[in-house]
């Protein structure tokens, strides 16, 4: 069921429906259960965001999806504070 109304999100995205497909995304994000059912609904909320014009809510979601991945970063974080999570990811 999670994955068919995954693919109606995107639907929605893809065809302009984009309210739709937000609340759709929103409580899918709630559901999803395993960390690449998290991920792809982050990107698919990242990609509406954007689409949207709010960077805001986009850096949210990212930020929220890093967090359940182990990587704390900050709205403000330095390079100097980024840096060591960026080189801990390349190096896995």
């Amino acid at each position: 069921m999670f994955a068919l109304e995954l693919q109606r999100a995107e639907c929605e995205f893809l065809t302009g429906a984009l309210a739709a497909a937000e609340a759709r995304l929103t409580m899918l994000s709630a559901r999803a259960v395993t960390t690449i059912d998290q991920a792809t609904v982050a990107c698919l909320r990242l990609d509406l965001y954007t689409t949207l014009g709010s960077s805001d809510k986009a850096v949210d979601v990212g930020l929220s999806c890093l967090r359940h991945l182990g990587v704390e970063w900050s709205w403000n974080a330095t390079e100097e504070e980024a840096r060591p999570e960026y080189e801990r990811t390349w190096a896995r």
